[in-house]
Order: C-alpha cells, then structure tokens, then sequence
C-alpha cells in the first residue's frame, strides 16, 4: 500500500521544509510515499488560511523553485539553490527518504507550463478538472491533453513515459456497469489510472463497494 496526498499546493508551506517531511514520512513509512504536488489554484482556501494568492505564472514558477529544491535536498549531502522565489544554503535533509534515487513525485494541473514541469520533474502527471467548476473532462478532452503532453515529453527526452492519472466523480450504486464503461473509456484515452472520488458521507460504504464489484471487473 502507497500513501500520500493527491496534489499539494506548493504554497502552504516553505518547500524545503515540505521536502524535509515528505523524507521523513517516506522513513517511516518504509519508502511508502507518492509526493503529489501542485501549483495551487483554489483562490478562497488560500484567502481562508491567510495566504497570498500570487498570479498563474508566479505560482508556477514558485512550483519549479519548489521541485529543484526538494530534488536536490533529497539526493545531495548538501544541496543550494538561488530560485526567484526560494533560495537554500548548504542544506541537509536527514533522514533521506528510503525510496532511491527518490520518491515517486506526481505533478498535478494543467496547461503547458505545467505540463513541461512535469516533463522535466515529476514521474507522474495528475490531469486537472475544468478549473473552479470542477466537471470531470470527456474521453476526447482527456486525449487532447494527453496528447499535448505528449509533445511536451518529447522535447524534453525523457527516458521513460509519464504515468497519467485524473481524479473523477464516482458512484457505485446498484450496477457498476456504468463506472466500469467510464473507467474503460479513460483508458482508451490514455488514462493509467482512475482515481474515484466517492462522497465523503460514503466513503467506506464506497471503498467496500469497489472491492466487491469494480475490481472485480478489472482482474
């Protein structure tokens, strides 16, 4: 079993001390953990726990600050690095995480600044949702971005394919028929993974569900 958090907005905490916790849970854990991380986006959680909410580009570039700084105090014994919005001196991070060279790292949002992020940092990217109103994409929206980030991952020469991933809306009432075809059509569209998003009320009442008749018709 893996653990971690979907996507974690950069912002909310210093990232070489998000990079110092994330070592020590992957420690503890025994090399368990999946970093999700993002640039952030909801506007009115940031205003309610009082934080700036700086423009797209500046929180993007924030991100890439973020994941050189964690790259980097994850595999040197001493790490620097000036960004433009984070600096570090001959910082140590001890423990390192156990997972060598490091933790899985999973980018999750949108558009092409994102996308050549992910390119160049991440092992995972986690497709968003359409912006504030949240809607899950359509099978075709989803091969479209796929496919542009598919031309980001060329001009970047990665040695190996990102995993995709989306978080969608789910229900299992009665038939699972209708989750299993919308599973399978994500798939077809490039998907590597289907993340449901039960309702919190019925979580575990969902989790059981999906044991008894949605893996089931994936085995």
């Amino acid at each position: 079993m893996r653990l971690g958090v979907l996507v974690a907005a950069n912002q909310y905490r210093n990232p070489a001390l998000q990079a110092k916790i994330a070592a020590g849970v992957d420690h503890m854990s025994g090399g368990r953990l999946e970093f999700g991380v993002g640039a952030g986006w909801k506007e009115d959680e940031y205003r309610a726990y009082g934080y700036d909410f700086p423009p797209p580009g500046d929180r993007v570039d924030q991100l890439r600050d973020g994941l050189e700084i964690t790259r980097r105090l994850w595999q040197d014994d001493r790490a620097t690095y000036h960004g433009k919005h984070y600096r570090i001196d001959d910082a140590v991070c001890a423990p390192k995480p156990t997972q060598r060279p490091r933790p899985p790292i999973w980018i999750g949002g949108a558009g092409p600044r994102v996308m050549r992020l992910a390119a160049r940092y991440a092992d995972g990217f986690d497709l968003g949702k359409h912006g504030a109103c949240g809607a899950d994409l359509t099978p075709g929206e989803m091969g479209a971005s796929f496919r542009e980030l598919e031309a980001v991952e060329r001009t970047t020469k990665r040695d190996n394919r990102l995993q995709r991933s989306h978080w969608c809306s789910s229900t299992l009432d009665g038939d699972a028929k209708p989750l299993v075809d919308k599973i399978r059509a994500y798939a077809g569209a490039g998907l590597d993974q289907y993340l449901c998003a039960f309702p919190k009320e019925r979580a575990a009442e969902m989790v059981e569900r999906s044991r008894d008749l949605l893996i089931p018709a994936f085995a």
